[in-house]
């Protein structure tokens, strides 16, 4: 049909008084100027961090945004209102490569608090907090998540349980290391090799050298044997089983009590401010490598005998070789198989957690037991590697549904009834036996190394 015999076309010629062709081609340009000023527009609206900020708002400085990978859904903005554990730098090294790789990868995260109004979601740290600061109002349809991976007793001593009135009814997520959390946020994963990693978790790749300062193989191999002449001259001809690192020596869980009495059955060295031996906390992996040279054991004893507060030392020494023994709130069994560590609270007491760590040090069959999972398990731990929690982020922050009604998240971050004490008032984990000095237990005597199946049966908590 030509043009001109078009209803819209004449009745345009007939109000404007012009001929139909003129009428059809006016109508022609007006398509095409509102069809280009969309395209515009959606690109206005869409362009990542990189194309510059957007002509009506001023630009942001250069050190507020992480950037990202660009996809075809519109961004989400994540606000990083206060900082982490006082820097927030520390940020930066929590979230790990950000959210480039993930299947959702269209966020981004800033510390400008004037973006505070169209930020999607605003994220704080429970720690960093203060009850005397007033809050902001949140925007319509924004997001206030609450981050916090230190122990209840830690929060209470900051400050003392007062902030909990100055947020309540603020904020929509939890993200913690704790199970109930809205989003977990762990210090590490151990996952059977057959299944599948969650998204993001196979991203993660090793941090860059520092400039200037090539890392090569050489380099490592020098100060692994500059480091170990160091802690030969130390120790000299003296050797222990066991190995702990710590570095805060008064406790709520009294873990310096128990290692104390533990060091009258067995011969312990002690690293960092509690002990008289040291290696260097810029070279945590290396010292971590050496550890399982020298050691067979290594104490992951937590500062707070707290429900899931299981932090990066049980993990740690997972990765590296070690047999990690557990001293902590948590059960240890929903987290790796149950013969990859000795938890401290099946036994009566130091005595009989020595008699059992002495029995597996004469049976080399039962202590191959507590590493054959590593055939079938890997274990995940640093930020790098923990990465698939900013993943989840982003995929919820995309998903309308995952959308909750405000609520008091402080319950599941810092409420003290999580906790339990020290370890003489703790009790045996949920479906664990004690052990007795004469019975060091855990059928030592077969001398029978595990089928794999009963490995691979374990699983990964959900997190719901």
């Amino acid at each position: 049909m030509p043009l001109g015999r078009l209803p819209c076309v004449r009745l345009l010629a007939a109000r404007a008084g012009l001929p139909p062709w003129r009428a059809g081609l006016l109508l022609t340009l007006l398509c095409a100027v509102a069809v280009t000023s969309s395209v515009l527009f959606y690109l206005q609206q869409t362009r990542g961090p990189l194309d510059g900020p957007p002509s009506r708002e001023p630009p942001e400085p250069a050190d507020s945004w992480i950037t990202l990978r660009t996809s075809a859904a519109p961004r989400k903005t994540v606000l990083l209102y206060t900082p982490l554990q006082g820097t927030f730098a520390n940020w930066r090294r929590r979230f790990g490569d950000g959210f480039d790789g993930c299947q959702w990868s269209r966020c981004e995260l800033t510390t400008d608090r004037a973006a505070l109004g169209r930020a999607d979601a605003v994220l704080f740290s429970l720690y960093d907090m203060s009850p005397d600061e007033e809050l902001p109002p949140a925007a319509a349809g924004q997001l206030w998540l609450l981050h916090e991976r230190e122990a209840p007793p830690a929060l209470g001593r900051r400050h003392p349980y007062r902030l909990q009135a100055a947020i309540a009814g603020r904020f929509h997520w939890a993200l913690s290391y704790h199970r109930e959390a809205d989003i977990a946020v762990p210090y590490g994963a151990v996952l059977p090799l057959a299944e599948r990693p969650p998204p993001g978790a196979d991203r993660w790749r090793a941090p860059a050298a520092a400039p200037g300062r090539p890392e090569t193989a050489a380099r490592r191999a020098a100060e692994e044997h500059r480091l170990r002449q160091q802690w030969r001259r130390a120790l000299g001809n003296r050797t222990a089983p066991v190995v702990w690192v710590s570095s805060h020596c008064r406790t709520d869980s009294r873990r310096e009590t128990y290692v104390e009495q533990l060091q009258q059955h067995i011969d312990i060295d002690i690293y960092g401010q509690c002990g008289n031996l040291s290696c260097p906390l810029s070279k945590k992996g290396l010292c971590m490598r050496l550890f399982a040279q020298h050691y067979t054991f290594m104490l992951a004893f937590e500062n707070a005998l707290c429900d899931d507060y299981v932090t990066e030392k049980f993990f740690g020494a997972l990765q590296h070789g070690l047999v990690p023994v557990v001293l902590g709130g948590a059960d240890y069994s929903r987290l790796a198989p149950d013969d990859s560590f000795v938890d401290a609270r099946r036994f009566a007491g130091p005595a009989a957690l020595a008699a059992h760590l002495q029995h597996l040090l004469g049976r080399p069959a039962e202590l191959e037991r507590l590493r054959a999972w590593r055939t079938h398990y890997r274990v995940y731990s640093g930020p790098r590697q923990l990465s698939w929690w900013p993943c989840e982020l982003c995929r919820r922050l995309h998903d309308r549904r995952a959308r909750v009604r405000r609520r008091d998240p402080y319950r599941a971050l810092a409420d003290p009834r999580q906790c339990h004490g020290s370890w003489e008032r703790a009790t045996a984990p949920s479906g664990g036996q004690r052990h007795t000095q004469q019975d060091p237990g855990y059928g030592s005597d077969t001398g029978q190394v595990a089928a794999p199946g009963e490995w691979v049966s374990w699983r990964r908590p959900a997190v719901e």
